[in-house]
């Protein structure tokens, strides 16, 4: 797994006598990949949950949303990675992937949440008790 990648980071002398840490920017792709991939799967784990629920197969429905709970968590891991390497102070490229990650990221986290709406809705319509 890409999550521990921005933990080997390379060491640069720096004004100050002062040691700082740069992530290069081939480990910021790789992080940023994992972040994708992860948000990604989480995000298909979603919307095959609202279709498996509109069957009122609803068991498939909660066990698609835990399975993209756990994606979208490995992609959260990925990304606190990055913010507690910016934190310590180090240099962290950003180019495009990364915006793209992000973005990738959010919308799992956004359409998660209408997920579990629409989900929470085909059981009332169906008669379900939660």
């Amino acid at each position: 797994m890409l999550i521990c990648i921005a933990k080997r980071c390379i060491v640069e002398w720096r004004r100050g006598r002062k040691w700082q840490q740069i992530m290069n920017k081939e480990e910021c792709q790789l992080i940023a990949c994992s972040v994708i991939a992860n948000a990604g799967s989480a995000y298909d784990c979603f919307i095959s949950a609202v279709k498996e629920a509109d069957k009122g197969a609803f068991e498939a429905a909660e066990n698609l949303m835990k399975n993209g709970d756990e994606y979208l968590l490995n992609a959260h891991r990925a990304q606190t990675d990055l913010l507690n390497a910016e934190m310590r102070g180090e240099e962290i490229p950003i180019g495009i992937l990364m915006v793209h990650a992000q973005d990738h990221f959010m919308h799992a986290m956004t359409y998660k949440q209408s997920a579990a709406d629409l989900i929470r809705l085909y059981k009332k319509m169906e008669g379900v008790k939660e």
